[in-house]
Formats: structure tokens, sequence, C-alpha cells
């Protein structure tokens, strides 16, 4: 849930285009630190029935 609500954030920057009038430096940076985040959301969904099935093996 973390990563998802910063990937979601991750866009507040954009608004700070309007005082240094660098759009596209802001809205690149903010589509790649959205997609680094949503990595992190998509293995740990996929991995998650994985790791845990590992996890109790061990025990």
């Amino acid at each position: 849930m973390g990563h998802e609500i910063i990937a979601v954030l991750s866009f507040l920057p954009v608004s700070a285009g309007i005082k240094f009038g660098a759009y596209p430096v802001f809205i690149i940076t903010s589509i790649v630190s959205a997609g680094m985040d949503l990595i992190f959301v998509i293995m740990q969904r996929y991995n998650r029935q994985r790791i845990m099935k590992i996890l109790a093996a061990k025990k």
C-alpha cells in the first residue's frame, strides 16, 4: 500500500513546473519515479504467495 501511495504522490512535483517552468523535466522524473515504485508493487503482488510457501516449508 505504501508504494502505491508514493507512486501517486510522485506526480506532486509537476505542480512545481509553474514556478520553474520546466514541465518536461518534472513530468519525466515523476513518471520514472512512479514506475520504479510500481515495480515493487508488482514484485510483491506476484511473489508473495511463493515466498510464503517457502517460509512455511522451512518451519
